[in-house]
C-alpha cells in the first residue's frame, strides 16, 4: 500500500513540475545504419523510441485534438503526460477511408489535420508513425482499414461464408454490430469474402492497388516537409495472406509475403519515394512468420535499404516465443539489411519491454486509448475512467532508457524492482556528435534522488555526466579518445 501511495503522489507531481525539454531529434529523418542496423539520426546516433498507438478504427479517423477525454483524445494534456512518462512515439493511425472515402476525392481537411497533431507531437519530443491500419480489412467483414468501395469481394462470396450463414443481406452491405459479436473478429480473417477482397487488393483487380499506392502517394506529399516528426510510413498493419480459401499454401510463412506482399509494396513505396526520398518506410509480413519472413528486399530494392525498417509484433497467440520472434526478426534484418522495430505488443507484456532492451529494439504499445466506435483488438489503457494515470502501468512502461546513444549500444537494462539502470556502448567512427541522451521518471522510480557513475575503459577523464533538466540526463564523451574498441560504462540507481 505504501509503494501505491507514493506512486500516486508522484504522478500528482506532475501538475506542479517544471517543464521537461522539448526536442530530442534533429532536423533530418532517421536512417538504418550501415551496419550495426539500428535507427539512427543525422549524427548517426542510435534512437530509440518508447511508445504507444494512437489508432482511430472508425469515423472521424482522427482523435479529438481539442477536449481531454480518457477515450477518444490526443490533446496537449495528453502530449504532455506522453513526455513526463517519457514516451517519445506513436503508431498514428492514418486511415484510408478518412484520406479518401470517395474514390479519387482526397480528403485534405484530413490530412492536415493529421499533420497538425504529428507537427503538435514534435514540439513534445513525439514523433509519429504513420500506420495505414487495418484489421479484417473493412465494415463490410466486420472490421476496417480500407473505403467501402475498395473492399470488393469475389462474386459468389456472401460474408461470412464459410463459417455461418450470411450475415450482410442489408442494402448496405454491412453487418451489424450484433452479428459481428457472434464470433470473434479475427476469425473473420478465414472467410471467402474477405480473403477475395484482399486478392483483389493484391492483384490490382478494379485497380485497387493502384488506388491504395495513390492514397500512400497523397499522405506522403502532405508530410514529405515534416522532417523528424515523422519516423516513417508503414505500409500496411498486419496485411492477410489473400484469398487462402482457394489457396491454402498462402498460409505457409514466408509464401504469402513472396507471392502478393512484395509485389504491393514495391507499389507502394514507388508511389511515396516519388513525391518523398527522406522518410523511413516500414513493411510487414503476415502475422505468423515464425521462421522469417518471405521478402527478398525491401520495398523499393536495395538502394533503400537505409530507409527501410521491418515492422513486427508480438502476441500469444500467433506468436509463442519471445527467442524465437526475436531471433527470426533479426535474422531478417540481417539477410534484408534493414531496420527493425516492434510497433505493436500487449500494454502489459513486461518481458517484451525487456527483450527490446536487450536486442536494442525500440517499441509501441497496442494501445494508449480505445477511441471511438467498435474495436477489433482493444488492449489496455494507462488511463483509468476516473481520468487518474494507472499507477501500475505507469510505474511499467515510464522505464529508464537511452533515448539517443552516441555510439553502439552493447547492453542496455532497467531492473524495474531495484530501479537500477545500466548501459554500455563503445564508440563508433561514423557518429558526429558525442552526446548521450537518458530519460529517467524521477518522481517515479527515484523519488529520493539518484546516483550516476560514468566511467569510459580508457579512464575517467574522457567522460562526464549532468542532469539537464527534470528527468533527463546528458553524458558527453570524448570522440577522439572513445573509439570502436573503447566503451562507455553508466549506471544509475536510486540514492540511498
Amino acid at each position: 500500500m505504501c509503494r501505491v501511495v507514493l506512486l500516486v503522489i508522484a504522478l500528482l507531481f506532475i501538475c506542479n513540475s517544471v517543464a521537461l525539454p522539448h526536442h530530442t531529434l534533429g532536423t533530418e529523418p532517421i536512417s538504418v545504419h550501415p551496419n550495426t542496423l539500428r535507427l539512427v539520426d543525422e549524427h548517426f546516433r542510435e534512437v530509440n523510441f518508447h511508445g504507444m498507438n494512437v489508432v482511430v478504427k472508425s469515423f472521424p479517423w482522427i482523435p479529438d485534438l481539442v477536449n481531454f477525454n480518457v477515450e477518444t483524445s490526443f490533446n496537449a494534456k495528453d502530449m504532455e503526460t506522453f513526455q513526463e512518462l517519457g514516451f517519445n512515439g506513436i503508431r498514428l493511425g492514418t486511415m484510408w477511408p478518412g484520406v479518401e472515402p470517395e474514390r479519387d476525392q482526397y480528403n485534405m481537411t484530413y490530412l492536415q489535420s493529421l499533420k497538425q497533431l504529428v507537427t503538435d507531437a514534435e514540439t513534445y519530443g513525439i514523433y509519429s508513425l504513420l500506420d495505414m491500419h487495418q484489421d479484417v480489412m473493412s465494415e463490410k467483414f466486420c472490421g476496417e482499414g480500407v473505403p467501402l468501395w475498395a473492399a470488393i469481394p469475389a462474386n459468389d462470396s456472401l460474408f461470412p461464408w464459410p463459417m455461418s450463414p450470411i450475415y450482410n443481406a442489408s442494402v448496405s452491405g454491412i453487418p451489424t454490430p450484433e452479428e459481428c459479436a457472434l464470433q470473434s473478429w479475427s476469425s473473420y480473417y478465414f472467410t471467402q469474402a474477405t480473403g477475395s477482397a484482399f486478392q483483389n487488393l493484391y492483384d490490382n483487380n478494379y485497380g485497387l492497388r493502384d488506388s491504395w499506392a495513390n492514397f500512400w502517394e497523397n499522405v506522403a506529399l502532405t508530410f514529405a516537409d515534416t522532417g523528424a516528426a515523422v519516423l516513417g510510413y508503414e505500409l500496411m498493419n498486419e496485411p492477410w495472406a489473400g484469398d487462402a480459401v482457394a489457396n491454402i499454401t498462402l498460409m505457409l510463412p514466408g509464401v504469402a509475403d513472396r507471392v502478393n506482399l512484395q509485389k504491393m509494396w514495391d507499389v507502394g513505396a514507388e508511389s511515396i519515394r516519388s513525391v518523398d526520398e527522406s522518410h523511413a518506410i516500414f513493411f510487414e509480413g503476415v502475422t505468423w512468420d515464425w521462421v522469417g519472413v518471405g521478402f527478398t528486399d525491401v520495398p523499393g530494392g536495395s538502394k533503400w535499404r537505409n530507409k527501410s525498417v521491418l515492422s513486427y509484433h508480438f502476441y500469444k497467440p500467433p506468436d509463442f516465443s519471445i527467442e524465437v520472434q526475436f531471433a527470426a526478426r533479426a535474422d531478417d534484418m540481417k539477410r534484408l539489411q534493414c531496420g527493425g522495430f516492434l510497433t505493436e505488443a500487449w500494454v502489459y507484456d513486461w518481458a517484451v519491454l525487456d527483450k527490446c532492451d536487450a536486442v536494442a529494439q525500440s517499441w509501441l504499445l497496442w494501445e494508449y486509448k480505445p477511441f471511438f466506435g467498435p474495436k477489433t483488438g482493444f488492449s489496455n489503457s494507462i488511463w483509468n475512467s476516473n481520468g487518474t494515470l494507472n499507477v501500475e502501468y505507469v510505474s511499467m512502461l515510464s522505464r529508464t532508457y537511452a533515448k539517443i546513444v552516441a555510439g553502439t549500444t552493447l547492453v542496455q537494462n532497467f531492473n524495474n524492482v531495484t530501479k537500477a539502470y545500466l548501459l554500455v556502448f563503445k564508440g563508433d567512427k561514423l557518429v558526429t556528435t558525442n552526446t548521450t541522451k537518458i530519460y529517467l521518471n524521477e518522481a517515479v522510480h527515484y523519488p529520493n534522488g539518484f546516483d550516476v557513475v560514468v566511467s569510459t575503459s580508457q579512464g575517467s577523464d574522457y567522460v562526464s555526466w549532468a542532469h539537464t533538466a527534470r528527468n533527463h540526463i546528458d553524458v558527453q564523451h570524448n570522440l577522439a579518445v572513445i573509439g570502436e574498441n573503447s566503451t562507455v560504462t553508466i549506471t544509475v540507481v536510486p540514492s540511498a
